[in-house]
């Protein structure tokens, strides 16, 4: 089942597995089970509980395992008719990305991080990811706002969630090494005498913050 589930229904899912409360076990497994077949809860409520538990029950239980071990992550998402060059390079990304992913990323106070962080995987997906066209000459990688940040971000809700797993876990871990590394290699560069680009001192300023540095 996992490799058929998409972003959108894996939030949806997990919404129900570690933030909304039940009163007992059962009725958090109608939930799953109405959440993942698009059905009311009030259809299986009626149905009677030996049909329920025989036919039914033994289809969520997948979800109490967690996703497949992570694969190499794709350079390349095709969802529907547009496709998508994924982001690892921090050369790559513009200040307007990197601003993006800050905001994205930054759970709100006394938040759960983790609850954050999937809820919003969609619109992380939409901050590291380029839309492509196609030419005689092959892919033709668009710039950043070429398709508007919802509309990759909508996209992404229907993309593979064990391929977005994947992505964003080799990113975090990309990111925080980035974080740690970007201000010290700037600051070298402030040193010898080299000027900033306008791009580079929003990048430096917001590491620093994110560090716990000042500015």
């Amino acid at each position: 089942m996992w490799d058929k589930m998409t972003v959108g229904k894996y939030q949806q899912l997990y919404d129900v597995l570690q933030v909304q409360t039940f009163e007992n076990v059962v009725d958090r497994q109608i939930a799953l089970l109405a959440c993942l077949d698009e059905k009311s809860v009030d259809y299986y409520e009626a149905m009677p509980f030996l049909q329920l538990q025989r036919d039914h029950l033994p289809r969520v239980a997948f979800l109490s395992n967690e996703p497949p071990a992570p694969n190499k992550p794709p350079r390349w998402l095709r969802i529907g008719w547009r496709e998508y060059k994924v982001l690892y390079d921090f050369r790559d990304i513009c200040a307007g990305q990197f601003i993006d992913v800050m905001s994205i990323t930054k759970a709100p106070e006394g938040g759960n991080p983790v609850v954050h962080t999937i809820a919003n995987l969609h619109r992380l997906m939409s901050a590291i990811c380029l839309p492509v066209r196609f030419a005689v000459n092959g892919r033709r990688v668009m710039p950043y706002g070429f398709v508007p940040f919802d509309t990759v971000a909508n996209d992404m809700l229907q993309a593979p969630i064990t391929d977005v797993l994947n992505i964003s876990g080799f990113f975090f871990d990309a990111w925080k090494a980035f974080l740690k590394d970007i201000p010290g290699y700037l600051t070298r560069r402030m040193e010898k005498g080299k000027m900033l680009t306008e791009a580079e001192r929003i990048v430096l300023e917001i590491a620093l913050v994110s560090a716990g540095a000042g500015l």
